[in-house]
């Protein structure tokens, strides 16, 4: 596709640096056959990268499209593309979707509600103690 001078596939990166390289790009790439919730997905999305992300496990409940990033069918590779482009060539839109993931993640995945979150799944589970 011709693409390699403007994508790069990085290996493993440790979690601080990680952490820092979110700054240095636009978007946030998780294609993936098989997913719990993904703690880079809203870790990208409080720095304000738009994320790509297949529509698979919890990445259904990070990602809304068209609205907090894109998401579609890991085997739609052409939409995906298709999509990635039309935000990429409206920076309007691109801002829009970057502000929209900060608060999401902001307002839905803070660190009290996760907290309170597994509180209470630890109660589902083992009754209230």
């Amino acid at each position: 596709m011709n693409i390699s001078d403007v994508v790069k596939v990085k290996g493993y990166n440790p979690n601080k640096e990680l952490k820092r390289k979110y700054f240095e790009f636009n978007y946030y790439l998780q294609l993936s056959i098989s997913e719990s919730l993904s703690m880079t997905v809203i870790e990208a999305q409080q720095r304000g990268l738009v994320p790509i992300v297949s529509n698979i496990g919890g990445l259904k409940d990070l990602v809304q499209n068209g609205k907090t990033g894109i998401i579609q069918n890991f085997t739609d590779y052409k939409k995906l593309v298709d999509e990635t482009i039309t935000v990429h060539q409206n920076p309007e839109l691109y801002n829009l979707l970057s502000r929209q993931c900060i608060e999401n993640i902001n307002k839905n995945f803070t660190t009290e509600l996760e907290a309170q979150r597994l509180l209470e799944m630890y109660k589902t589970v083992y009754g209230n103690w």
